[in-house]
């Protein structure tokens, strides 16, 4: 029992020492964690691939490592990940025709809810402004006829 418990404890080991490479240079370091926490799992849909378990975030971590250590800009590793994976896998997509729903939809939806809060605003202040139509001559014909609520004397 002890020595399976040993085993798996040392295969777990390796498995977090392979989730997180070391660098010796600090900024290199700093870099990697930057593009790790900018790139989604493709798999999780919501984590980075710096906090996701899947074993293709373990993949995709150990590659941008690989491409830090082979002297490679940011924007050439998340060209690389674009060209694989899609604009999908950046938390930040550029803005191009097929991301303009993206970026512009939450203002378009803001200006619609504005201008349908505008019209009902405009609305009911017409509703409540609206004289209501009297005639004058009935209203005193009715108020003074006899054997309405009045007796004559």
């Amino acid at each position: 029992m002890r020595a399976f418990l040993v085993c798996l404890l040392l295969a777990f080991a390796s498995v977090c020492a392979a989730a997180v490479p070391h660098f010796d240079n600090p900024e290199l370091s700093a870099r990697y964690q930057a593009l790790t926490e900018e790139l989604r799992c493709v798999i999780c849909l919501n984590q980075s691939i710096a906090s996701s378990t899947a074993p293709l975030a373990l993949d995709m971590r150990q590659l941008v490592a690989e491409r830090i250590r082979a002297g490679d800009t940011d924007a050439e590793i998340k060209k690389i990940f674009v060209n694989r994976y899609g604009t999908f896998v950046l938390y930040e997509p550029p803005f191009m025709p097929s991301t303009w729903i993206l970026w512009l939809g939450p203002l378009a939806l803001l200006l619609v809810g504005l201008l349908i809060a505008a019209i009902l605003i405009i609305r009911s202040r017409k509703a409540r402004a609206a004289p209501v139509a009297v005639d004058r001559d009935r209203l005193q014909q009715i108020l003074h006829e006899p054997g309405q609520g009045e007796q004559e004397p």
